[in-house]
């Protein structure tokens, strides 16, 4: 609909959106693009990032967005690369792909499972199995996402309880 987008991540709100509607979508590193002005969801894990039909307007936006800004206290002082000149470059090496079963595997639909490993064998991509442990990971990431919610958007709750939907108060 647009040739570009901005939208904040915090658990795959732009990188899995953009794979669904068949654009390009990037997170940048944390501290490269500013979160001045932005909702507070999860201030350890949001992220601003960008949708484009392009990876040519996709470097172009992040040519303009990312930098360091004072105004968001993890914005790193660093030089920016030159995104526009690396998306126009072949890449030094030849991609590699990797195929994980993440701990959630078992809940995909079957014709997700079966397509997603089509596309593995196509891709001639590397099987690899999560290290032990890694699935804690997913409790982590929801726990701190969580609380932090709660500690941003929990008033929303107390003074706006009847506008909000059950699965938010739940989360609150």
């Amino acid at each position: 609909m647009v040739p570009l987008a901005l939208g904040s991540q915090t658990n795959g709100s732009v990188i899995r959106p953009a794979s669904f509607c068949g654009v390009f979508g990037i997170k940048p590193s944390h501290g490269m693009v500013s979160r001045a002005g932005v909702l507070n969801l999860s201030y350890s894990l949001d992220h601003v990032g960008v949708f484009a039909r392009s990876v040519e307007d996709m470097a172009m936006v992040m040519d303009v967005i990312a930098g360091f800004d004072d105004a968001d206290p993890d914005s790193f002082a660093y030089a920016s690369p030159d995104f526009r000149a690396t998306a126009a470059q072949e890449p030094p090496i030849p991609p590699r792909y990797a195929f994980v079963r993440t701990p959630v595997w078992d809940k995909a639909d079957p014709e997700t499972k079966s397509g997603m490993e089509e596309l593995a064998k196509e891709l001639n991509a590397e099987e690899v199995d999560m290290p032990d442990g890694n699935s804690a990971a997913w409790d982590a990431q929801r726990a701190v996402m969580a609380s932090e919610m709660a500690h941003n958007l929990g008033w929303t709750v107390d003074k706006h309880g009847d506008l909000v939907s059950d699965q938010f108060k739940q989360l609150m």
